[in-house]
C-alpha cells in the first residue's frame, strides 16, 4: 500500500477519481488491511494438523461458530465455499406452485 502511494506521489499513475479520491480510497484500504490484521491477531496460531484430519477439524470450527456468527459472516463464508449453482428446467413431473428442489444442485468448492 505504501508503495502504491509512494508512485502516486511520484505521478507514475493518475487515480481516476483525482487526489482527494484516492486518497479516502487509500485510508479506507488502510482500515481494513488494519481491520484484517487485528482479526488475524485475534484467531492467534493455528496448530499444524494430519492432512487426513484437516477437513474434519474444519467442518468442526464452523459448526462450533456457525450459531454465533453474524449474517454477514455466513454469507462471506457460503460464498468461498460454494464454487457454482445449477437450476435446471422444472421437470414434466413436477406439478406442484414453487420451488422444485430435485432441479437445484449446489458444487461445492471443497474437496
Amino acid at each position: 500500500m505504501q508503495t502504491l502511494r509512494e508512485q502516486n506521489r511520484r505521478g507514475l499513475f493518475n487515480y481516476s477519481g483525482g487526489e482527494e479520491a484516492f486518497e479516502e480510497d487509500f485510508r479506507r484500504a488502510t482500515q481494513e488491511l488494519d481491520e484484517a490484521n487485528r482479526r488475524l491477531k485475534k484467531l492467534g496460531d493455528i496448530p499444524e494438523e494430519p492432512e487426513d484430519l484437516r477437513p474434519w477439524t474444519t467442518i468442526a470450527a464452523i459448526e462450533n461458530k456457525w450459531d454465533e456468527a453474524t449474517a454477514e459472516e455466513k454469507n462471506r463464508l457460503l460464498r468461498v465455499l460454494i464454487d457454482h449453482i445449477v437450476v435446471r428446467p422444472r421437470s414434466a413431473a413436477w406439478k406442484h406452485r414453487g420451488l422444485d428442489p430435485e432441479r437445484i444442485e449446489i458444487v461445492w468448492n471443497i474437496a
